[in-house]
C-alpha cells in the first residue's frame, strides 16, 4: 500500500517525467495481471451483491457510514475494538475508506470468520477466496500479512493492488476470539490513466 509520504515524490516524478517527454512506467496497464475468476466472484460476492460500491467515491460515504476523522480519511465511527491495549478492525463491511492524493483511493473490507483460524487455515482460505495470489505469510505477534504485498490486479476497467491483514489468529498476541481479515484495495485506475495520456502524446 503506498505511504503518504511518498505521494509527493510521486507527484515530482510525474512532473519531471513529463518536462523531458518521458512517461514514468510505474503504472503500466502491462504490470497489472488480468484478475482470476476467483477474484472477480469474490468482487461480486462481497460488494455487488452486498450492494456495496466497488472502489467507492467521496459521494458514497455517507450512505455507507463513515465519517471524516481527518483530510483524506474517512471510517466507520464503531469500526474498531479494544482489545488489551491496542484497537483493531472489527466491523465487518467496507470500514475505512483513504483519499492519499493522485487520485489514489484506497478502500478496507472487513471479514469476519465465524471462528477462530490457525495460521495456515487463514492463510488458506483467504488464498483461495482471491484465487491463489499469495505465496506466502508473514505474523509478527499483531499482525498476519500475506505475501506477496501490492498484489497487482486490472478488475474490470480498474487497475488495483491488494493487500490482506489478518487479526485474531490462533494463539496471537491480539485478544481476539475471532478471526477478522482487512482486504485493503488500493486503486491507481487515474495514474494509469495518466501513463496511457503520455504515451499518447507526440
Amino acid at each position: 500500500m503506498i505511504r503518504r509520504a511518498f505521494l509527493p515524490v510521486i507527484s515530482a516524478l510525474l512532473l519531471q517525467a513529463g518536462g523531458r517527454g518521458e512517461c514514468p512506467d510505474d503504472y503500466t496497464p502491462a504490470s497489472f495481471e488480468e484478475a482470476s475468476d476467483e477474484l472477480l466472484d469474490f468482487v461480486d460476492e462481497y460488494f455487488t451483491d452486498a450492494k456495496l460500491p466497488f472502489l467507492p467515491s467521496k459521494s458514497d460515504l455517507k450512505r455507507l457510514g463513515l465519517v471524516r476523522i481527518k483530510p483524506g480519511l474517512y471510517q466507520r465511527p464503531d469500526a474498531m475494538i479494544q482489545s488489551g491495549r491496542r484497537r483493531y478492525p472489527y466491523r465487518s463491511g467496507i470500514w475505512r475508506v483513504e483519499f492519499p492524493g493522485e487520485g489514489i483511493t484506497i478502500v478496507h473490507l472487513l471479514l469476519k470468520e465465524p471462528r477462530q483460524l490457525s495460521e495456515s487455515e487463514a492463510f488458506n482460505t483467504i488464498n483461495d477466496s482471491v484465487g491463489d495470489l499469495f505465496a506466502d505469510y508473514d505474523n509478527r505477534a499483531y499482525i498476519l500479512r500475506m505475501l506477496p504485498e501490492d498484489v497487482r490486479q486490472k478488475v474490470g476497467d480498474k487497475y488495483i493492488t491488494l493487500n490482506v491483514h489478518v487479526y485474531g489468529v490462533r494463539d496471537d498476541a491480539t485478544e481476539l476470539n475471532t478471526t477478522v481479515a482487512d482486504y485493503i484495495l488500493t486503486d491507481y485506475s487515474k495514474l494509469v490513466g495518466k501513463y496511457l495520456e503520455c504515451v499518447k502524446k507526440p
